[in-house]
């Protein structure tokens, strides 16, 4: 399973990625709305996990989940 991270928690996203990446799962990470439309459009992803409460709303489109 591959996952797309937005998260801007550098020290939050690392461990995260180092535990899912220890239980097999393809991980990447991006720290904002605008990478991860980035990321989303170039790259086919099983999940999205956001962080909403730190991504800046004016990065962060509505169809980012709809991508998926």
């Amino acid at each position: 399973m591959r996952i797309l991270l937005a998260e801007d928690d550098n020290f939050l996203a690392t461990g995260l990625c180092l535990v899912l990446h220890d239980s097999g799962f393809s991980v990447d990470h991006c720290d904002n709305g605008v990478e991860a439309d980035i990321a989303l459009s170039t790259t086919p992803y099983d999940l999205l996990a956001v962080s909403y409460t730190h991504l800046r709303a004016h990065e962060t489109k509505a169809n980012l989940v709809c991508r998926l």
